[in-house]
């Protein structure tokens, strides 16, 4: 090698390796890149530095999120064979920026440009530019990417990778449900499309995206819930299995509690070696940091479903669970023993109570009201001595609105019952300051009680005014409480005005007397 050959190829590694040490850094720029170059003294399209290796500099320039159209316009000047870069897994220039969400279709389009069979260059594992864009978090300039890739490759909508993932499959696990409509009216039925393991994009929006994009795929396709897998889990267990795939586990809470509201046999699916939904979501490998998302998806799924609880394999297996787990697991068995037991189920306490009356006013989850009922059907219109019935002390003690909703569920005629004093179910929620409750009897149920007195002459309204339960009555939950009560009744304003009144002759004579003891101190 004649010693101006070294020169040049010292030269050239010199040179690519500061370009690629700039292009890979987080301070990638115009100025840093011209800097470069000139100390190369590097001239537009000069094949002497034809020998730069792979034009690694490059690829990391496309997938740098500093990146900008001068950045990519200046080194396809400098250096136009870089464009046909590919690395050790079938990477092209194009498939990088597509994946960088600082991509911009200015960028796009230079490459395009440069390379216009990029659009349908396949990576090692079949996957085109469009794919990369799917699953590229930025919606920024994403529709408009879309649209000119789209253009320029119509085919790529509808190609598979090598696991038969459709770009639609990518979209599903990160893009919004405005991009993923996009993507199934451009090829109509690529919602119901399977990947090699089975898998179909609602699968990915549960393990991965919002609930806005599992409720839009779900209402497009309903029957997908019902979908199994080559592995033989649903959608529903996608959903648990993203709490250890998330940055944040507690968004997999959502997706869960989304299923089950709107399909209640998903409760029953069993995945994998036959495990109860139940089994399945204690057996995960939960920690510290995701814990907190595992227990509520328990929570939820054993208030949808408890009697999964009395699953043997639950019990023989609770001591590999987490801690907090196992907690949960064995406070709630109690009662499902209890229901169990026919003669405590039906034997009440001095006050005329039964279990049932109890677990409500100790806010025992739905799950466990649910096993209870199930061992005493008749305990939902058991009356204490007070005349009380478990509607009404679950107005009053429960913070669950769901709660009041599964009892009036099974029997509306509870609630037009009235205690010894004459107090409705809607004066306990009051009495107690569940603001959801109230919402609930006033909205849902049209509660006429509102305008009842009880025997004291109290409408629920005074009762919440009155209620040592409320804690900070500046609050925005108390405030639209007594607006909700006030719209439903108007004419208590009324009453209203006349205890204002009442009462704002006694605070003046409270602050003027309070003035005189101050005056009288100094």
């Amino acid at each position: 090698m004649s010693e101006s050959d070294n020169n040049n190829r010292e030269s050239a590694e010199s040179l690519s390796k500061e370009l690629l040490e700039h292009c890979k850094s987080e301070s990638l720029s115009e100025e840093g890149l011209r800097g470069i170059i000139e100390r190369h003294n590097v001239t537009p399209n000069n094949h002497h530095h034809h020998d730069l290796g792979s034009y690694r500099f490059f690829r990391n320039a496309c997938h740098n999120v500093r990146v900008n159209e001068g950045i990519i316009g200046y080194l396809l000047e400098y250096f136009p064979d870089s464009i046909r870069a590919i690395n050790d897994n079938g990477l092209v220039p194009l498939h990088l920026a597509c994946g960088n969400k600082s991509v911009t279709l200015k960028i796009v389009q230079l490459l395009i440009v440069a390379a216009p069979d990029s659009v349908r260059s396949l990576d090692c594992n079949g996957r085109m530019p469009l794919h990369y864009l799917c699953k590229n978090e930025n919606d920024r300039k994403a529709m408009q990417i879309f649209k000119l890739l789209t253009e320029k490759c119509p085919e790529a909508i509808r190609h598979a990778d090598n696991n038969g993932c459709l770009p639609i499959h990518y979209a599903c696990a990160e893009r919004c449900p405005e991009f993923c409509r996009v993507l199934i009216e451009v090829y109509p039925g690529s919602e119901r499309i399977t990947d090699g393991n089975g898998l179909l994009p609602l699968y990915l929006a549960c393990a991965n995206n919002t609930i806005a994009t599992v409720e839009y795929l779900y209402k497009l396709y309903p029957d997908a819930i019902n979908h199994a897998t080559v592995r033989g889990h649903y959608p529903i267990h996608t959903a648990i299995m993203g709490t250890s795939r998330r940055d944040d586990p507690i968004a997999a809470v959502g997706i869960v509690k989304y299923l089950l509201e709107f399909d209640s046999d998903v409760t029953l699916q069993r995945g994998e070696g036959k495990k109860s939904l139940l089994h399945f979501a204690c057996h995960r490998e939960y920690t510290d940091s995701n814990i907190h998302a595992g227990l509520e998806i328990i929570e939820e799924i054993y208030d949808a479903y408890p009697e999964a609880i009395e699953d043997d394999t639950i019990a023989s297996n609770i001591h590999r669970y987490h801690q907090q787990e196992q907690s949960f697991l064995n406070g709630e068995s109690v009662y499902s023993r209890q229901a169990k037991n026919f003669r405590q189920m039906m034997t009440p306490d001095d006050n005329g109570q039964l279990p049932l009356h109890t677990a409500l006013q100790h806010n025992v989850r739905l799950g466990s009201i649910k096993l209870l009922v199930k061992g005493n059907p008749s305990a939902i219109r058991n009356i204490d001595i007070n005349f009380a019935l478990p509607l009404h002390v679950a107005c009053q003690h429960h913070s669950s609105a769901a709660v009041i909703q599964y009892l009036v569920g099974l029997d509306t005629s509870i609630l037009d019952a009235i205690d010894r004093q004459g107090n409705t179910a809607l004066h306990y929620a009051c009495r107690g300051a569940k603001y959801e409750n109230i919402a609930l009897l006033l909205e849902k149920y049209d509660a006429v009680s509102v305008s009842k007195r009880n025997a004291h002459g109290k409408l629920p309204i005074d009762v919440l005014w009155e209620s040592s339960a409320v804690e900070d009555r500046e609050s925005i939950e108390y405030t639209e409480s007594v607006f909700r009560l006030l719209k439903a009744y108007p004419e208590t304003v009324m009453n209203y005005n006349g205890n204002m009144k009442q009462q704002g002759t006694s605070d003046r004579c409270s602050t003027q007397n309070g003035k005189k003891r101050k005056l009288d101190a100094v």
